[in-house]
């Protein structure tokens, strides 16, 4: 993007300083300006991700909600998911926790990140699945009976991230476990039917072809 030196310092700022007010400050900025930041195009990306993510377990909602939609936003430029997809593994929990803040833009936001990192390589997919508690709010989600346009869209994305994470074999025992409840939303959810039967059919021909161990 233009003004790229600006950027390159305002991520140092942000990265470097320990003054609450300073981060805070920086923090907004970059929010504003993520979806327009390449993050391959900086120098100090890495240790503006690390800062960016001790964010997300602040005690300080404002700089918890403003952190989330920071990375929300710097998923949608084109080769920043292979950064994300790289995070620590704290990063997978903090957005799993975060699937269950009651503030719904919050939870729509966590899986606007989830869901393209999911559809990624397989040892994405089996890391993400093997998170606890991921693959139940997924499907609690899934299964929440939305009334709003944002738990719809919340609905859809938890769809959406469970057929990716279906495509990996080992995952497939763990939404086994599930069919019934997937089952009945493939029939009452318009929205979401086409993605839940398409899952189903593939549950279902893993089932036929999966060995059955002889007693």
């Amino acid at each position: 993007m233009k003004c790229s030196k600006l950027v390159e310092i305002l991520l140092a700022l942000f990265s470097s300083y320990t003054d609450a007010e300073v981060t805070t400050y920086s923090l907004e900025c970059i929010c504003n300006i993520s979806k327009h930041v390449i993050l391959s195009d900086y120098k100090t990306t890495e240790e503006f991700l690390k800062t960016l993510m001790e964010c997300l377990s602040s005690a300080n909602q404002s700089t918890q909600e403003t952190a989330i939609e920071t990375f929300r936003r710097l998923s949608l430029s084109s080769g920043n998911e292979e950064y994300l997809e790289k995070m620590p593994p704290e990063f997978l929990k903090h957005l799993v926790n975060l699937m269950v803040s009651p503030n719904p833009e919050v939870r729509e936001a966590a899986l606007e990140i989830l869901c393209p990192i999911s559809d990624r390589k397989i040892v994405t997919k089996l890391k993400i699945a093997k998170e606890p508690h991921c693959i139940k709010r997924l499907v609690g989600l899934l299964c929440s009976s939305p009334e709003t346009e944002v738990e719809m869209k919340i609905a859809k994305l938890a769809a959406l991230t469970l057929a990716n994470l279906s495509l990996a074999p080992a995952v497939k025992d763990q939404l086994m476990i599930y069919e019934p409840e997937i089952m009945m939303v493939a029939s009452s959810d318009k929205m979401v039917t086409d993605i839940v039967c398409n899952m189903l059919a593939e549950l279902d021909m893993y089932q036929l072809t999966k060995p059955h161990s002889q007693t």
